[in-house]
């Protein structure tokens, strides 16, 4: 019985996953999930009381995801730097962005559901953080100069984010004719492109 349940669930969500990435989190009903599970809405509702509920539980999703991703580059965040891992980890997380696309397109959707617009502002402020832990780390070991002020630190920490939480919006408006995985090294190379005057010579290889 519990292995039914979690299955229905994940059906749930890879449903829901594909329709809001299609029309939109705003536009896409319960019932039009439900409708393309061919069950009905009640059943639905059982384990998704509402829409934000199952949003959140999406989002929450592909955190766990990301964190994968992220423990995996541990090296990197603690002062082992190599430029193309660094890509591979920014590509890789770029990627899970792009399967939840809906959350990177949709900005309206942290207004109308407050939870989901919490839990995006604690990852905005979790990841500064972890920026923030990283630079000091860098700026420790030789990797990043150390006369740049933080102010400075802080801008690129905001530009990089800027960057990295819009570029699906380049994407899904067409600006690009490239393959999706050229699109996304591209962005990523970017991102890191931004640092580039604050490294200490001969660090990027």
């Amino acid at each position: 019985m519990l292995t039914e349940v979690m299955g229905r669930e994940d059906q749930i969500l890879e449903d829901a996953l594909g329709l809001f990435n299609t029309h939109g989190a705003m536009s896409t009903s319960l019932r039009q999930i439900a409708s393309q599970m061919e069950i009905s809405d009640g059943n639905l509702r059982y384990y998704y009381k509402t829409k934000e509920v199952l949003v959140l539980r999406l989002f929450e999703q592909m955190l766990a995801e990301m964190n994968v991703v992220i423990v995996a580059q541990m090296p990197l965040l603690e002062g082992d730097y190599n430029h193309k891992r660094a890509i591979e980890g920014i590509s890789a997380l770029f990627r899970i962005m792009y399967k939840y696309k809906f959350f990177y397109i949709e900005a309206a959707l942290y207004r109308h559901y407050p939870q989901v617009g919490s839990a995006f502002k604690g990852i905005y402020e979790a990841r500064k953080m972890l920026f923030e832990q990283m630079i000091i780390v860098y700026k420790h070991q030789g990797i990043l100069s150390t006369e740049v002020s933080d102010r400075q630190y802080d801008m690129a920490f905001e530009q990089f984010f800027i960057i990295s939480d819009n570029w699906v919006k380049y994407v899904e408006i067409g600006l690009s004719d490239n393959d999706l995985e050229d699109i996304i090294a591209h962005y990523a190379e970017l991102c890191i492109a931004i640092f580039y005057p604050f490294w200490v010579e001969n660090v990027v290889k």
